[in-house]
């Protein structure tokens, strides 16, 4: 019967991943357009709940990390908002269009910090934020102020830092007063976008044609976004996605 020893079969932890990924039904991650942030934007009551929806969408900040946008930590301003402010208008620094910022560990998701790009604009409403809206507040209160830039409005709780969750309710509260947006659009989509731009973005050259390859382009979105890599330097599934979603900015935003 030419009988021969049995073969050893293993199926990998990867293997297995894929095939249970590969088994779960589709999911659409939405992308929020131009035109809906901006009309999200307009509608806003205050400078807070502006910069907290453009954190979203211009640095790719999960709704819990907005805390970790820090004036200064244990006295030190280095590294953190207080130093960027002065070089908005440092000679030097002129010419930046980007300013880089750690956002640290404790406030980001798995602890592990990653570097902001913030934009010379955002940065610099965030600085008149600062001195105008929230120096109104806490000029009202007697307590110590907070090293969280982004700190509560409401009477109960005025002059604090703000709940992990207040972006969420902000972006519920001005998605219902727009009743044409999706309903299923959350703040996380923010987030989603940033990254589906960014990866588009990546992708070309200074003269706008597309010439990087796709891995290096996710890899960037995959720093950005701080999502880990694989032992081999490979991105994660969860980085891939844009490339799909990528198709669905370019049919939403040529629409």
């Amino acid at each position: 019967m030419k009988l021969r020893k049995p073969h050893v079969i293993r199926v990998t932890r990867k293997a297995r991943k894929q095939a249970i990924a590969l088994n779960q039904p589709p999911t659409y991650i939405n992308y929020v357009s131009t035109q809906e942030r901006f009309e999200l934007i307009n509608i806003c009551s205050c400078k807070r709940d502006k910069l907290i929806l453009r954190c979203g969408y211009e640095l790719g900040l999960r709704a819990s990390e907005a805390r970790g946008l820090l004036l200064e930590k244990n006295g030190t301003r280095k590294g953190f908002l207080y130093e960027l402010f002065e070089q908005l208008d440092a000679p030097n620094k002129c010419h930046e269009k980007f300013f880089l910022y750690k956002l640290p560990g404790q406030y980001a998701k798995g602890g592990k910090s990653r570097y902001l790009h913030l934009g010379r604009d955002l940065l610099r409403e965030m600085k008149d934020y600062y001195t105008t809206e929230r120096a109104s507040i806490l000029s009202k209160i007697e307590q110590n102020a907070p090293t969280n830039l982004f700190i509560r409005r409401d009477p109960r709780g005025a002059g604090s830092p703000i709940s992990k969750r207040l972006p969420s309710d902000l972006f519920n509260i001005y998605r219902k007063k727009l009743p044409y947006l999706d309903e299923n659009l959350v703040y996380h989509d923010l987030r989603h976008t940033f990254a589906t731009e960014l990866f588009h973005e990546e992708l070309k050259d200074n003269r706008g044609r597309e010439t990087r390859s796709e891995s290096a382009a996710l890899l960037t979105v995959a720093l950005r976004l701080g999502h880990a890599l694989s032992r081999d330097g490979n991105v994660a599934p969860t980085t891939t996605r844009y490339i799909r979603l990528r198709d669905i900015m370019l049919i939403v935003e040529e629409s």
